[in-house]
């Protein structure tokens, strides 16, 4: 465990390589790039492959509790002039977002029927 502490020269550091992906890549016939299919890797496997490896672990050895499977990422919004709203494309289940601009009147519906 010396190793990813940094006791004994093994740090390892935020920047170093993204942990939380596959990147597949399949090529044109001239090399370049066809196509890009990233894959997420689930928390408890980035951490239990880390220990393992820079860490020179048993997998038996290895335990790991109450770990989401995958994190969140942070969005942060700085446009005073404009609301930036989040919506659910109903035919893909992908969250967009949009911005309907300053000017546009917004009119909220209150399940109760009054507005």
């Amino acid at each position: 465990m010396a190793l990813l502490n940094g006791e004994i020269t093994g740090k390892i550091h935020a920047n170093s390589t993204r942990f939380d992906i596959i990147e597949d890549l399949t090529y044109n016939e001239d090399g370049s790039i066809k196509d890009r299919i990233e894959t997420k890797i689930p928390i408890k496997t980035i951490i239990q492959e880390l220990v393992h490896e820079y860490g020179n672990e048993h997998l038996h050895n290895i335990i790991i509790n109450d770990v989401d499977d995958y994190g969140l990422e942070l969005l942060e919004y700085r446009n005073d002039k404009e609301a930036l709203y989040l919506g659910t494309d109903p035919t893909t289940t992908e969250i967009t977002r949009f911005s309907l601009g300053s000017d546009f009147p917004f009119y909220y519906y209150d399940p109760g029927g009054s507005f």
